[in-house]
């Protein structure tokens, strides 16, 4: 379960909006997998891929957990970095 910040305060590049993700495996099968990120770079599916619908939690009213832009830059909801 990830319950960390967003990233180091220094560099948080690499986040994703995606607080309170988590993964579950059952007897060794895997049944909800957080998936990530397939590429690095910029473009529309990175971007995508980062935001908090992409990943293993709640969205709530199409709101991510994170400001993600750019291909690399993230950060707490209207905290401007």
């Amino acid at each position: 379960m990830d319950v960390a910040p967003v990233g180091p305060a220094y560099l948080p590049g690499h986040a994703h909006a995606d607080t309170l993700s988590f993964e579950l495996s059952v007897s060794g099968q895997r049944v909800v997998v957080n998936g990530g990120t397939s590429r690095y770079g910029l473009g529309p599916l990175r971007l995508r891929e980062r935001e908090t619908a992409a990943h293993s939690t709640v969205e709530v009213a199409k709101q991510s957990s994170s400001e993600v832009w750019g291909g690399f830059r993230s950060g707490p909801p209207g905290v401007p970095f």
